[in-house]
């Protein structure tokens, strides 16, 4: 129980941490903005078990389309998406690729991530065209962003590479051995049954 417990609060402090981040955001353009909300979903997934880097993608995306400007609509699961994919992509990723070095393995976790993230988001705009028929995100306006959005996807990925290598290098060790230990308590409690 206790364990289960400091899961419940990792996962609770990295996607505050996430929600944070997102309203720290550094206007480009008119509708294109950096920010770092992402590094502790990708952190996340990294360092924490399948269903807690679900948890904590899930976790964030509710929070965000709670806390939103647009309230909730019936596209707001579209939106949830993305944290979603940050955190589960790099698990996934992660898993796939543990044999390579950190530093290559991180490069290809926030590649496709980002991919998958921006992919997500991409539909969540197409939701509202199709949903909403919103007068904001049409066909038009969502094929002319998507080079701007591809281009600032390939210019953050070198940030969040860096930001993600030295935080699974060094904090990173610390989260795990909380889930290794976990996991193997599962397993002596399930021998023993």
């Amino acid at each position: 129980m206790k364990k289960n417990i400091l899961t419940y609060a990792l996962v609770a402090v990295l996607a505050a941490l996430s929600v944070g981040l997102n309203f720290l955001k550094i206007p480009l353009a008119p509708s294109v903005r950096i920010t770092l909300y992402a590094l502790p979903l990708l952190f996340a997934g990294c360092c924490f078990d399948f269903k807690a880097s679900l948890l904590t993608g899930t976790l964030t995306g509710v929070v965000l389309q709670l806390i939103s400007e647009y309230g909730i609509t019936i596209t707001s699961p579209f939106w949830a998406l993305a944290p979603i994919g940050w955190s589960v992509a790099a698990f996934l990723i992660n898993k796939l690729f543990i044999k390579l070095h950190l530093a290559f393995r991180v490069i290809i976790i926030v590649i496709i991530a980002s991919v998958v993230a921006t992919g997500l988001n991409t539909l969540a705009m197409l939701a509202e065209c199709w949903l909403i028929q919103d007068a904001y995100y049409t066909y038009a306006k969502i094929a002319t962003e998507l080079p701007t959005r591809l281009l600032l996807m390939l210019v953050m990925i070198l940030p969040y590479s860096l930001l993600l290598y030295v935080l699974v290098d060094r904090v990173g060790p610390l989260y795990k051995k909380q889930f290794e230990e976990q996991e193997t308590q599962a397993d002596n409690s399930n021998e023993e049954k």
